[in-house]
């Protein structure tokens, strides 16, 4: 909500569909600058994934401004309630009690395990690790170099935090062999993780460009980059953040008109 909160207020020419709308290929302008998946796409079904990978491959910059996305891979199935057709999403989260659990695409269980073989780092650029819930988020956000392009105008520096914008999930880097190549780092933010409070992790926001379309991939790593975008209710806007935003966008935009 805050994310479409701040891209209405600033007057950006956007449009909104359902996951269910992108599953089955309705909506999804084929002619934008750029997809945002927006707050936690934890489940997406096998056709969503070959569709973000198809846009990123023909030069639609992909924004996923949440965390800990494509994690499980789900499926519609149909069901008749009250005489309507009815979408269920199913997710066993277990192959030996999935009726598909051996069918790579089919099988409800995470993207990168057996049989789907399909770690989300390599589309994404990170991708949750075994202990990703951050203990009493949020945390601080931190600025890993201020000298990127996209964070001009920000003010930002390298190794400076913006106060309680990141949480409750994180995600992180992982040397698995898939991470895109010419990857940068744009924040990268320690944080406890529940379950052990005396280690400390990394949550990072990450940035790569695609080299045989020239579509961007940005991933803010963490489910609240959101809120630093509007003053409402709990939250306050943060300049730096809207800011860094814009840079974003206009990145997207110009990508676009590139290729």
């Amino acid at each position: 909500y805050l994310l479409v909160r701040w891209l209405e207020q600033n007057a950006y020419d956007v449009s909104y569909i359902t996951d269910y709308d992108f599953h089955l290929g309705r909506g999804a302008d084929p002619q934008a600058a750029a997809w945002l998946f927006a707050g936690h796409s934890e489940y997406w079904t096998w056709p969503m994934w070959l569709r973000a990978n198809a846009a990123r491959a023909q030069g639609i910059s992909l924004g996923f401004l949440g965390g800990n996305d494509i994690y499980w891979v789900a499926r519609f199935e149909a069901v008749q309630v009250n005489g309507l057709h009815a979408p269920v999403v199913v997710c066993y989260r277990d192959a030996s009690r999935d009726p598909q659990g051996s069918t790579p695409g089919l099988a409800t269980v995470l993207f990168r395990s057996p049989p789907n073989n399909a770690p989300e780092n390599a589309l994404v650029g990170v991708m949750s690790g075994p202990r990703e819930l951050v203990r009493n988020p949020p945390v601080d956000l931190v600025v890993a170099n201020g000298s990127d392009p996209l964070l001009a105008g920000t003010g930002l520096t390298t190794g400076e935090h913006i106060p309680r914008v990141a949480g409750w999930e994180a995600d992180r880097i992982v040397d698995n062999g898939d991470t895109p190549p010419g990857m940068r780092t744009l924040f990268q933010s320690p944080y406890v993780p529940v379950g052990d409070s005396a280690a400390t992790e990394l949550m990072q926001a990450t940035v790569y460009t695609w080299p045989a379309s020239g579509a961007m991939v940005y991933a803010s790593g963490e489910p609240g980059f959101a809120w630093g975008l509007a003053t409402y209710r709990n939250n306050v806007a943060r300049p730096p953040i809207e800011q860094f935003l814009r840079n974003v966008l206009q990145a997207f935009i110009t990508a676009r008109n590139h290729r």
